[in-house]
């Protein structure tokens, strides 16, 4: 209930200062003046009092769905099952080491080895 009651204060009391604030930059009449920061306030207290209720039901709703989220995510892996096989590596090592120069060597990108395409002329 606190918090209905704080976020609808405070959200109509940034409306009314607001609206003061700009009625006096404009050189509006007082009465005009009073009449819009009387609406303005509750207005805005209105839709303040709902945005705290809206916060106050889902929040705690939220707030734990976040925190079962990143229980789980930080469970997913064991450390045993992140180890790679020896085997596996002694394996990939030899591979490599077996034959040096099977893999062909690197040669750059030139404009030499790039085919010219024509172009149509219409």
């Amino acid at each position: 209930m606190v918090l209905k009651i704080r976020c609808a204060i405070g959200l109509a009391l940034v409306a009314g200062v607001l609206t003061l604030i700009v009625g006096l930059m404009n050189g509006t009449r007082s009465m005009t003046l009073f009449y819009r920061i009387l609406v303005s306030v509750i207005a805005f207290g209105v839709c303040g009092y709902g945005y705290g209720f809206l916060v106050d039901k889902y929040l705690p709703v939220i707030l734990q769905a976040i925190k079962g989220t990143e229980a789980e995510a930080t469970d997913l892996v064991a450390a045993e099952d992140m180890k790679v096989p020896e085997d596996l590596v002694e394996a990939a090592v030899t591979d490599t080491m077996d034959e040096p120069d099977s893999q062909p060597s690197f040669t750059p990108l030139a404009p030499e080895k790039l085919e010219t395409v024509p172009r149509s002329q219409e």
